[in-house]
């Protein structure tokens, strides 16, 4: 018990430096750069730059003072499956998240158009939101593709994730010893049972994740800030269930830098389709490529459902004559 104890107080303080650090440098860590270095960088430089270094951060103190540094930061080896699933998941976390940020945001999207008209609403997209439209396509896609996904995850859906779990896990529900034909249970006391248990082994730790990781990307005002809030929450939501259901980061990472690429090439318009429906804020081609991925994931698990049953058909003895 002592310990257990020890190892997360000390996971605790490992996260609370390194999620210190990244916001501390993200936020202030401009002035503190030489001026010739300083004039240099760009937005999505300096932002490199602090991924950079508060990753290494992270993972020097983890590998350090964490007793078993690879589990705690998920850098276990997942399935091929998982990772095509995790990837396969992007167009509908974009696509949903998208509809639901814009819905939420538009009384204060009308309200900035009807204040200051086009110039307002694009003002505060700030200056992040034009680098990802005005900045080298070789500097944003190395940003968004890699350095983001990998500094991200294994902070948030890594470290953050772990310690949550740490602390939530030991209020699962304990294993029953007695057969399953002896219990009285009924099927909403198991439902309730098995709910508690995915909230405790992971489902917190993904909720809280994903607040986290929202309130860590809100640096714009307006309606576009409510955009960027929610859809980052959705996609903390789908990031902390990959790396849940999967036990690896590597599946959220997949997911995060499949999210990202749908991102630009929206924001850069790579891709346009003649019916652009106007209650959605993306493409209509966007959903049509969800709706593919969907089916796909559909068909797997139809397929995963029918082995498993086929499975314990066999395994099952035969009933006794008579």
């Amino acid at each position: 018990m002592t310990s257990h104890r020890r190892d997360w107080l000390v996971l605790l303080a490992v996260m609370a430096v390194w999620l210190g650090a990244a916001r501390a440098m993200a936020q202030y860590g401009a002035p503190l750069l030489p001026r010739a270095l300083a004039a240099q960088l760009t937005l999505q430089s300096f932002f490199s730059l602090v991924l950079v270094v508060s990753t290494a951060l992270g993972l020097s103190l983890s590998f350090w003072l964490l007793a078993t540094p690879r589990d705690d930061l998920g850098l276990g080896r997942p399935t091929g499956a998982a990772i095509a699933m995790a990837t396969f998941w992007a167009p509908i976390v974009l696509v949903l998240s998208a509809y639901l940020a814009f819905k939420l945001a538009l009384p204060t999207l009308l309200e900035e158009l009807a204040r200051g008209g086009r110039r307002a609403v694009e003002r505060n997209t700030g200056e992040f939101g034009r680098a990802l439209v005005h900045t080298h396509v070789i500097t944003t896609l190395v940003w968004a593709l890699v350095l983001t996904p990998i500094a991200e995850e294994l902070m948030f859906r890594g470290g953050l994730w772990s310690l949550v779990r740490r602390l939530t896990q030991r209020f699962a529900p304990a294993a029953e010893s007695l057969p399953p034909e002896l219990l009285k249970e009924g099927a909403l006391g198991r439902g309730l049972r098995a709910a508690r248990r995915y909230l405790c082994e992971g489902g917190i730790a993904t909720l809280v994740s994903a607040a986290i990781f929202a309130w860590m990307h809100a640096d714009q005002e307006g309606g576009a800030g409510i955009i960027r809030v929610v859809q980052t929450a959705c996609l903390g939501l789908a990031l902390g269930c990959a790396r849940h259901g999967s036990g690896s980061l590597l599946p959220p990472m997949a997911l995060h830098a499949a999210f990202n690429l749908l991102t630009i090439a929206k924001t850069r318009k790579w891709v346009l389709s003649p019916g652009w429906p106007t209650p959605f804020p993306i493409p209509s081609l966007y959903w049509q490529i969800a709706a593919g991925c969907g089916l796909v994931l559909g068909l797997w698990w139809l397929y995963r459902w029918l082995w498993v049953r086929r499975a314990t058909t066999r395994e099952r003895p035969p009933l006794p004559n008579g």
